[in-house]
């Protein structure tokens, strides 16, 4: 969508920008101002936040009135209650200077000037767990690396969380029965040091007992497939986690809730119960949807969530939109298993209509698919047939015919733990295929495609988003390639500032044709203004050619997020700086982040 006015849309990018610098500004606008005025000096964010809660007299900052006795008592209390707070940070020897000033209307303004003077460091750690898990890797790295380390200021917060991470290590691999029977930090102020006491005692480790699964629809044989590990298998939290999300993956489930039963005594068994209940059977979907890059359109359908007492499931849906129609179907065969999840058999027929693109094919393909707790794997084999017209429509341009039959493998992995809308994560794509004129095929090709996408914390409330994608084509007749094993860029999803499918090379009248090789780049900047609505400014770069070296065209914008119920939906306004860009751009996208 096109702007011929730049000047609104430049004022949009302006407003979006200062959405973004202004959420930087910090407003106390919770109450209205009290009878005491308090400022602190002398200490950071995290230190500020620690000692007002533990200042009675900060609680005079929204209240209307208060004594004079009592002002005076809450002021002689003040500096030990300071103290107590920043010794969470390792300063047990602080000092505090108390200014007061009486301002108009009998209010009062106390300035706290916070001298830290040193830090207690820790000068030894002695952390040792009596029995088996001393030997396990990862509970000794989690010793090797205690927190806070020797030499830094003995940050109580860091030492509690490096206890919890040793107990919590100590359960998920099964020792149960362990226990603390040490814990000692002895504090020498006059030293300025801190030595850290810390014996567990591990027990035996434990295994894992029979799973017993009450209220699902199907029979327990079916059910203990879904169970991951052997009979005795040595107690591990991250297999317990791999139940439940195997079963949540499953898709036949509204609640599951796992337990853990008495433990033999003898064998150290532990007996797993898992309470289920059904989901609906049969879900209908249907609605209205817009996207830039599809435009205006409807779709409709229907799920099948088990289909019999196998556990097969279908899926089928019919979309109709400005430049795309489609209807697809799957049928799946769960297979409950380590290695292979499911089977699916899939159809899909589409026609494609846009300035560049006339096309429409028919695709089939079987799969084989795995999951895990991070990562999803898919091999296929793939028939797409069909015709289609790339590029102009001139009276002398041939229409195409094409099949092609070529296997395909997908690797996906997403490390986050919300891929939502994660506050740190990465993920990645990687897809291989190939096709040869000597098995079923019209032409031969061989085509690679990677993404890679990182976000991290950028301060209070804010992200930076990075993506790279980078992709290349082996063939011996292009021109025969069907467009939906060309590479293509710009729009919603590629680099914004740019129409769909504006970037690559094109024809003698102008229109894209697609590319061997695309390579597109993005870094963005969010920060959340409101709970629920955070603003965006980012800058994309990227092309598709195919011979020479790529000419990587740049879009900027800026836009608004919204964390909707059923995912992140952005709003974005972008301005590419090649002439085929047209002006600014309007992009609407919705789905995970990750």
């Amino acid at each position: 969508m096109q702007f011929p006015r730049a000047s609104r849309c430049l004022s949009a990018l302006v407003l979006a920008f200062g959405v973004v610098a202004g959420a930087h500004a910090r407003e106390d606008a919770e109450a209205p101002p009290g009878v005491v005025e308090l400022a602190l000096r002398g200490l950071d964010e995290a230190q500020v936040a620690m000692v007002l809660p533990a200042l009675e007299i900060a609680t005079y900052r929204h209240r209307a009135s208060i004594g004079e006795r009592r002002l005076q008592r809450l002021l002689g209390q003040v500096e030990g209650e300071v103290d107590g707070a920043l010794e969470v940070f390792g300063y047990y020897a602080a000092t505090t200077r108390i200014q007061q000033d009486v301002l108009p209307g009998g209010r009062h303004r106390i300035t706290l000037d916070v001298d830290l003077g040193e830090p207690v460091r820790v000068r030894t750690i002695d952390v040792h767990i009596d029995g088996a898990a001393m030997r396990n890797e990862r509970i000794g790295g989690l010793i090797s690396g205690f927190q806070p380390a020797v030499g830094a200021a003995f940050d109580h917060r860091l030492y509690e969380a490096s206890k919890a991470a040793i107990e919590r290590a100590l359960l998920r691999r099964g020792y149960l029965a362990q226990r603390l029977v040490e814990r000692r930090v002895e504090i020498d102020r006059a030293a300025g040091s801190a030595d850290i006491h810390l014996r567990y005692e591990s027990g035996t480790r434990h295994f894992l007992g029979a799973v017993s699964f009450t209220g699902a629809q199907f029979d327990d044989a079916l059910m203990q497939r879904f169970v991951p590990w052997p009979d005795g298998y040595r107690f591990d939290q991250s297999r317990v986690e791999a139940l439940q999300q195997a079963l949540a993956a499953s898709n036949y489930f509204d609640h599951i809730e796992i337990s853990r039963g008495e433990v033999d005594p003898a064998t150290l068994r532990v007996p797993l119960n898992v309470q289920l209940s059904p989901n609906l059977r049969t879900r209908y979907v249907a609605g209205v949807s817009y996207g830039t890059d599809e435009g205006a359109g409807v779709r409709g359908g229907v799920e099948r969530r088990w289909v019999n007492a196998r556990g097969h499931q279908f899926f089928g849906e019919a979309e109709l939109a400005q430049r795309r129609s489609a209807l697809y179907a799957e049928y799946a065969f769960p297979q409950f298993s380590e290695r292979i999840s499911r089977y699916t058999v899939a159809t899909r027929w589409q026609d494609e209509q846009t300035d560049n693109i006339d096309a429409k094919s028919f695709l089939v393909g079987a799969h084989a698919i795995a999951r895990g707790h991070h990562w999803y794997a898919q091999a296929s084999l793939n028939l797409l047939d069909g015709s289609f017209l790339v590029g102009a429509r001139s009276a002398g341009q041939e229409r195409q015919s094409t099949r092609v039959v070529y296997p395909e493998l997908r690797y996906e992995r997403v490390l986050a733990e919300d891929r939502v809308h994660p506050a740190r994560g990465v993920s990645l794509d990687v897809r291989v295929l190939g096709a040869s004129d000597a098995l079923l095929s019209d032409v031969s090709l061989l085509q690679g495609r990677a993404t890679v996408k990182g976000i991290v914390p950028a301060g209070l409330g804010a992200r930076l988003i990075a993506q790279l994608t980078l992709g290349a084509t082996s063939t011996d007749d292009f021109a025969r390639l069907p467009p939906e094993l060309r590479f293509f860029a710009g729009g919603d999803r590629s680099v914004r500032g740019y129409g769909y499918q504006d970037l690559g090379d094109r024809d003698a009248e102008g229109l894209t044709i697609g590319g061997r090789y695309l390579a597109t780049a993005s870094v963005e900047y969010e920060r959340e203004f409101m709970p629920g609505w955070s603003a965006a400014g980012f800058i994309d770069a990227g092309d598709v050619w195919s011979r020479g070296e790529p000419h990587l065209e740049l879009g900027v914008g800026a836009g608004i997020r919204w964390q909707s119920p059923v995912g992140p939906i952005r709003i974005d306004i972008a301005h590419g700086f090649d002439e085929v860009a047209g002006g600014w751009q309007l992009h609407l996208s919705a789905g995970p982040d990750l």
